[in-house]
């Protein structure tokens, strides 16, 4: 196979890997590719309470409510996603049959030098749905996440109340090219090609140097070595030895 440049080459093989039919049913999704939203779960024992005198007891169908003295406690839990990551927004699952009291649930965002909190959205259960879920979306169809210095935070507020139970939060969230940067690193690729952003991913993540002399030869061919090379810095692929 003869590519022309490296980032069509890393695209022509995402795609012929992406194209191939599951063997198996319940197979993990991919976390590579930037179109399909990646899932992942944070169930309610994960979550902590905000003080020490109440807690989550586990309900016979799966459900968790709340325990303890205060008659509104916060539980939280922290949430993992790769930086640079756009996170579109969290769906919870809970139970609702108390018509005296609802859920708030919501995704907040620590900055840890300013040790400032920022609330980013927020939803309540209504009424009494039963068993149902509801979905906080992120602003602006969501946000590029950035653990430089800050960590997020999904919440849920919860009466005292066996009738108000949770189960799980599922979040959402697509891969994402960096930014294109304000100037060029190759002389043959510059801030105006439709490549550039996708060359200077690739370079800054150490996958390339280009050419040579200051040049990444965009229309040069690449052979197989040269694409073994790209691919296993691009996946990180590691086999055990």
């Amino acid at each position: 196979m003869t590519c022309v440049g490296i980032a069509v080459c890393l695209a022509v093989a995402f795609a012929a890997t992406a194209q191939q039919p599951a063997s198996s049913a319940g197979k993990s999704p991919a976390t590579y590719g930037t179109q399909s939203v990646i899932y992942d779960w944070i169930p309610a024992s994960e979550f902590t309470p905000d003080r020490p005198d109440f807690g989550l007891a586990i309900n016979p169908n799966g459900y968790f409510n709340a325990t303890g003295s205060d008659p509104n406690p916060f539980f939280f839990a922290t949430v993992r996603l790769p930086n640079g990551a756009l996170w579109t927004g969290v769906t919870v699952y809970y139970n609702d049959s108390d018509a005296a009291n609802d859920m708030e649930f919501l995704i907040e965002q620590d900055n840890i030098s300013s040790d400032t909190a920022t609330q980013l959205t927020q939803v309540f259960s209504s009424g009494t749905p039963g068993h149902t879920s509801s979905f906080l979306g992120l602003p602006g169809g969501g946000i590029t996440i950035d653990t430089s210095d800050n960590f997020y935070k999904v919440a849920f507020n919860i009466a005292i109340s066996p009738t108000l139970q949770f189960r799980a939060a599922r979040i959402e969230y697509y891969l994402q090219v960096s930014p294109a940067p304000g100037s060029a690193d190759f002389g043959d690729v510059p801030t105006s090609s439709p490549q550039f952003q996708f060359i200077e991913a690739l370079y800054h993540a150490g996958i390339t140097a280009g050419c040579g002399g200051g040049n990444y030869c965009p229309n040069n061919p690449v052979t197989r070595g040269q694409m073994a090379v790209f691919l296993a810095k691009a996946l990180g692929l590691h086999w055990p030895g």
